[in-house]
């Protein structure tokens, strides 16, 4: 399943011109895209942490202050 298909788009448009289906799909791909190289550069090297966002706002900044400490200890 895509992500678009996950999501009721229209309660999430800001209202611009170019807010419809066609266009979100085109900015996901772009997003993917530009990022996917950062991500697989910064992982070949070790110094990618993934985060899930998953649990409350106080879970997650408990595990990436974690991780940040770990990284400084370096």
């Amino acid at each position: 399943m895509e992500i678009y298909q996950w999501y009721n788009f229209n309660n999430y448009f800001s209202g611009r011109a170019d807010d419809n289906i066609d266009t979100i799909k085109k900015r996901l791909k772009t997003f993917i895209t530009a990022t996917t190289p950062v991500v697989d550069h910064y992982e070949k090297k070790g110094k990618l942490v993934r985060i899930p966002a998953e649990g409350t706002v106080d879970e997650i900044f408990a595990v990436v202050a974690q991780h940040l400490s770990n990284a400084m200890k370096k």
